[in-house]
């Protein structure tokens, strides 16, 4: 762990953390003007605790 939180690795593991399907993901991924702080290394997906968080409040979906 770091000062971004948790590394959370793949797809399941970031939807579970969010509460979301791993379709939404998936969608936000696909669309790179959401801006959604998942990257891929070596083939596969990963995000940071903290600034999945910050995305999401500056997205509006969670409280600030």
């Amino acid at each position: 762990m770091n000062e971004n939180g948790a590394k959370l690795e793949g797809v399941k593991r970031i939807a579970d953390f969010l509460g979301v399907d791993e379709s939404t993901v998936r969608r936000w991924i696909k669309n790179p003007k959401r801006g959604a702080p998942i990257r891929k290394l070596g083939g596969r997906y990963f995000a940071w605790e903290a600034d999945l968080v910050n995305w999401l409040s500056g997205q509006g979906l969670l409280p600030a």
